[in-house]
């Protein structure tokens, strides 16, 4: 009871959302209107790669492969996206601001996995399953986005 009582008032809630949640249109759309708002100098790419990473997967949707995956269309595929990110600006009535850099980086990729980032993200997912399965210390909210070209993370409520 003593221990019970000393940690009472590290006692937290932790109610998230389902994914079906994070991919429909409405946080989308706060996701969209948040970066339209935005200015182009701001530091939140990690958002910004979190859309793209959706766009990603719109694009994988219609053309079972990723952007870039062949080093021959990877001009295509830039354009393709950029497509895709006006549809989504404009069925947002946002005006969505991602440098054409990003965009660029996405695809020069090709969808390929690099081991130190993978190994990251593997070590992080372990940390959070330990924090559940123990029941102490507060597991991460949400969404996890990690920059691994500059080492920063962030947690979105999505």
């Amino acid at each position: 009871m003593n221990l019970f009582c000393k940690s009472a008032h590290y006692l937290r809630v932790v109610r998230t959302s389902e994914i079906d949640t994070e991919l429909s249109g409405h946080r989308l759309r706060q996701i969209v209107n948040t970066m339209g708002i935005a200015d182009e100098d701001t530091e939140d790419d990690e958002l910004r790669y979190y859309l793209l990473m959706r766009l990603v997967d719109k694009f994988y949707s219609f053309h079972n492969r990723y952007p870039g995956q062949s080093h021959d269309e990877v001009e295509s595929d830039v354009s393709l996206l950029k497509s895709y990110l006006k549809e989504i600006s404009n069925e947002f009535g946002s005006n969505s601001i991602i440098k054409d850099d990003l965009i660029h980086e996405i695809c020069r990729y090709g969808g390929s996995q690099l081991h130190s980032i993978s190994a990251f993200i593997a070590g992080c997912a372990a940390q959070e399953a330990i924090k559940i399965l123990t029941s102490q210390y507060i597991p991460i909210d949400n969404t996890f986005v990690y920059n691994g070209m500059t080492c920063v993370t962030k947690t979105y409520k999505l």
